[in-house]
């Protein structure tokens, strides 16, 4: 078995912006990205596609450098898929079941590539062979053609779904939009585009139906009626967003890559409300690597904020605001009702607490440290 490649030297630091060097012998990676056809990555068993399927478009599948996947996918396709690097496209919720399941690497050979927002969840065992990514829209000159004060639409993306986004935080996301835009008076010179498909979620611990009608009616609310709905053939089908200040509603409870969001970034879009953890990130990225059309990713391997010990009972002090996230990842309907594939959740069933209520952890019957990975 080879060693596992470090992912600071895979690649010398792109000097060429058009130019990578990639698994596959590409070198103009941007290139064909922009005239490749969709296609599946790869197929997956039916469990685990019906819950691909709820979450459709938001974690469609991609082809891009650093092999993009959900923590779902590697127990069944680890083995047949022989990669060095894997970027984790999962939100706090399956990334904290991950390693509850599995606080050591054990016979886990490749590195993982940990959204920068979830450095404090990152056991310690597992930082060796760990970094932190966050994506990074590029300053083209296309893009620089429209300066931030001629961006004059707003784009907002997201699901509706209780999981992906509740009514609490939809509030605050539209307050922050607000403020952006410079109130009520600023965003009436703006034209607002929306894709916002709902899938509907039916469980014990889910809102029900009214959800659904609450979602529409704050979003209505804050910013007014008049706002273009898209179907997904026009996100998709749009030459530019270049205009566009970009906004998706997402807890990042479930995923932290949304396909919506890329698609918006890649051709031009800006991110509306970036957060402070990306402005205080922006000077330690050891490495970027263009990813997409218009997007890269830069990566840290270095881990500047102690590991937030829920592996062990007790560990946790609630008054750190990372401990009362959390508390709030696990009580959300991320990790209450949506229907995870029964195998899955068999994993980390003692995750389903009370928000006030520590966890209680127990060894998991099935561990991904258990596969092997070579190339």
């Amino acid at each position: 078995m080879k060693k596992p490649i470090d992912i600071m030297s895979m690649t010398e630091k792109v000097k060429n912006p058009n130019y990578l060097y990639a698994p596959y012998g590409i070198a103009n990676w941007r290139e064909m990205a922009r005239h490749r056809k969709p296609a599946h990555v790869f197929s997956r068993p039916p469990d685990i596609q019906a819950f691909f399927d709820r979450l459709w478009p938001a974690v469609d599948n991609y082809v891009a450098p650093l092999h993009p996947i959900f923590l779902l996918d590697l127990p069944h396709f680890a083995t047949s898929l022989t990669r060095n690097v894997w970027l984790i496209r999962d939100g706090l919720v399956p990334l904290i079941w991950f390693f509850i399941s599995n606080p050591e690497p054990g016979n886990f050979k490749a590195q993982i590539l940990i959204h920068s927002q979830f450095e404090e969840y990152v056991p310690e065992a597992w930082r060796a062979q760990a970094a932190l990514f966050d994506f990074l829209p590029e300053e083209s000159e296309k893009i620089l053609e429209t300066s931030a004060k001629d961006r004059d639409e707003l784009l907002l993306l997201g699901q509706i779904m209780p999981s992906v986004c509740s009514l609490e935080h939809l509030e605050k996301d539209l307050d922050m939009i607000l403020r952006k835009v410079g109130g009520k008076r600023g965003l009436r010179k703006m034209r607002l585009n929306a894709f916002l498909p709902a899938r509907y979620e039916d469980s014990e611990h889910s809102e029900g139906p009214a959800f659904y009608n609450k979602f529409m009616i704050t979003l209505c609310r804050y910013l007014g009626a008049d706002i273009n709905i898209l179907e997904h053939k026009q996100l998709l089908e749009a030459s530019h967003f270049r205009t566009s200040w970009v906004h998706e509603f997402n807890e990042k409870h479930l995923y932290v890559d949304s396909h919506s969001m890329r698609i918006a970034l890649s051709r031009g879009g800006s991110i509306l409300i970036l957060e402070e953890k990306n402005k205080q990130r922006t000077h330690h990225y050891e490495t970027i690597y263009p990813f997409y059309p218009n997007l890269s990713c830069g990566i840290s391997t270095r881990f500047e904020k102690k590991f937030i010990d829920y592996l062990t009972d007790g560990a946790i002090i609630e008054s750190r605001e990372s401990a009362k996230n959390y508390y709030s990842a696990l009580a959300s309907s991320s990790n209450r009702s949506f229907p995870w594939p029964r195998w899955f959740t068999s994993w980390c069933k003692h995750l389903l607490v009370a928000e006030s209520t520590p966890a209680s952890v127990s060894s998991p019957e099935a561990k991904i440290s258990e596969v092997s990975l070579s190339t």
